[in-house]
C-alpha cells in the first residue's frame, strides 16, 4: 500500500506493475523497460550536443534515484527501533505541554517588568509535532555534530537538539538565564547545534548554507538541517541558497514544513505548486512529499537525506504537509479561529480533516497498538513532562529580568 501511495505521487505509470509485484527488484525491472529507447530513437538529436537519449537519461536517474529513495526510506522506517520512537513521542508531549504553558502564560499577562507586560509573541507548533522525526538520527547535541536552523515554531526539533524547556520558555518571556538574555524570543544554542530562526526567515536558510560550504571546504563530516515553511519557500533568499547548495553538492537538507498557512495567507493564494516538493527539480535535487504528521516517516526521509548528503550526492528536499492549527502567534489565535460572532479566516473543512489527524492521537494509538507503550510507559512520560513543565514555569517566574543598563551590548554597528 505504501509502495502504491508513493508511485501516485512520483510514478504513477508504474502502478499496473507494482500490483502485479511490489518488491523492489521488479518495479526497477518495468521501470527500466518503460524507458527504454531503440537505438534509432535515442540517437535523435534535440539541439546540438543533446540527443534523445540523454534527455531520457536525465529523467530516468532523476526518477530511478525517487524509487530507490522509498525503499531506502522503507529499510530505515523498519529498523527505527522501540527507544527511538519513545524518545520522538517524549518529545513531543513535552513539545505541546510547553506551546499550553506559554499560552497560559501569555493570557494571564502577569509577567511584567516595572509594569510592563512581556509581549510572549508565541510561535505555537500546535499540530505539527512530528517535525521531531527530523532530528531523530542526525548527530545531535554537540558543538562538531550536526547542525540544524528550526522554524520559529520548531520547538519540537529544538527540544530533540537542546534538551532544554527552561531555556525556551525564558527566551519567549524575556528574561535572563539563556545565551540570549533577554534579547529574542527565537531560542538555538549552537554550541548544541541549533542556528536559531531569524526574520526574515530565509536568512537562516541562508546563513546555514555558507556554514555548509564551510564545512566542505574543511572537509568536515556534517550534515546541516534548514527547515522552511510554505510561505518562506517563495522569498528569493531561499532559492539562492539552495541554489549554491545544489552547484556545489553541500551537506544539506532543505526541508519544506507544508503548514497551509503563511501567517494569514493560504498555500493556494501563494503558490500555484500543488506539491511544494517539486520546487526541488528546479535546481537539480531530489524532492519528495510525505505525510508531515507522521514521525516514523519524518525520521526516515531524514535519516535518508542526511545519508545521501554524507554520501556525497548533494542535498534533497522533504516537504512535510501538516496543518497549523493554531493562530500565526498567541496574539493572532482569536483572528484564526473566530472570536463570537466573528468569523475566523480559519478553513473549517480543513481544519477538521486536520484535528482528526493529529500527531500526537495518531502516534500514541500506534505504539500501543505495537506494545511498544503501555499505560507504565505511558505514566513514565506524563509524569515527568509534568514536572519539567512545572519547573519552566517557575523559572519564568523567578528568572531576573535584564537590566536596562546592558541595553547596548552586544549590539554592533552594520
Amino acid at each position: 500500500m505504501e509502495l502504491l501511495e508513493f508511485l501516485s505521487l512520483e510514478c504513477p505509470f508504474l502502478i499496473p506493475a507494482a500490483r502485479k509485484d511490489p518488491s523492489r527488484a521488479a518495479v526497477l525491472k518495468a521501470f527500466d523497460e518503460a524507458f527504454a529507447l531503440k537505438k534509432s530513437e535515442a540517437a535523435l538529436p534535440l539541439y546540438p550536443g543533446v540527443t534523445a537519449g540523454d534527455a531520457a537519461d536525465w529523467t530516468r536517474s532523476a526518477l530511478r534515484d525517487q524509487i530507490e529513495g522509498f525503499f531506502r526510506r522503507q529499510e530505515i522506517k523498519s529498523s527505527l527501533t522501540p527507544a527511538e520512537r519513545l524518545e520522538m513521542y517524549r518529545v513531543m508531549v513535552l513539545s505541546r505541554a510547553l506551546d499550553d504553558l506559554m499560552k497560559t502564560l501569555f493570557q494571564e499577562k502577569k509577567l511584567a517588568w516595572e509594569g510592563h507586560v512581556s509581549p510572549q509573541k508565541g510561535f505555537r507548533g500546535y499540530g505539527q509535532e512530528a517535525v521531531v522525526g527530523l532530528a531523530l538520527r542526525l548527530r545531535r547535541g554537540s558543538e562538531d555534530g550536526d547542525i540544524i536552523c528550526p522554524l520559529i515554531r520548531g520547538l519540537p526539533v529544538t527540544l530533540m537538539f537542546t534538551g532544554d524547556p527552561v531555556a525556551v520558555v525564558l527566551s519567549q518571556v524575556g528574561k535572563l538565564g539563556t545565551i540570549f538574555d533577554g534579547r529574542d524570543m527565537h531560542t538555538g544554542n549552537l554550541s548544541k547545534g541549533v542556528l536559531p530562526p531569524t526574520a526574515p526567515l530565509a536568512i537562516g536558510t541562508q546563513t546555514l548554507v555558507g556554514m555548509a560550504y564551510a564545512a566542505k571546504l574543511r572537509k568536515q563530516d556534517r550534515v546541516f538541517l534548514s527547515i522552511m515553511g510554505e510561505g518562506g519557500s517563495s522569498l528569493g533568499e531561499w532559492h539562492e541558497a539552495i541554489n549554491l547548495a545544489a552547484v556545489q553538492r553541500l551537506n544539506m537538507v532543505f526541508v519544506i514544513e507544508n503548514n497551509h498557512w503563511a501567517l494569514g495567507t493560504h498555500c493556494s493564494e501563494q503558490s500555484a505548486v500543488v506539491r511544494f516538493a517539486h520546487k526541488a527539480a528546479g535546481y537539480g535535487m531530489p524532492g519528495i512529499t510525505i505525510f508531515g504528521n507522521d514521525p516514523d516517516e519524518v525520521a526516515a526521509a531524514a535519516a535518508w537525506a542526511a545519508e545521501r548528503a554524507r554520501a556525497g550526492k548533494g542535498p534533497a528536499l522533504i516537504e512535510l504537509v501538516t496543518y497549523r492549527r493554531a493562530g500565526h502567534a498567541h496574539h493572532d489565535d482569536d483572528r484564526f479561529h473566530g472570536a463570537g460572532s466573528i468569523k475566523g479566516y480559519e478553513v473549517s473543512e480543513e481544519a477538521a480533516l486536520w484535528e482528526a489527524a493529529d500527531p500526537i492521537a495518531l502516534y500514541e494509538q500506534r505504539l500501543k497498538d505495537e506494545g511498544i507503550l503501555d499505560a507504565k510507559k505511558l505514566a513514565e512520560v506524563r509524569i515527568p513532562t509534568a514536572k519539567r513543565v512545572a519547573e519552566a514555569a517557575k523559572a519564568a517566574e523567578s528568572a531576573p529580568w535584564p537590566a536596562a543598563e546592558g541595553l547596548d551590548e552586544r549590539v554592533f554597528a552594520p
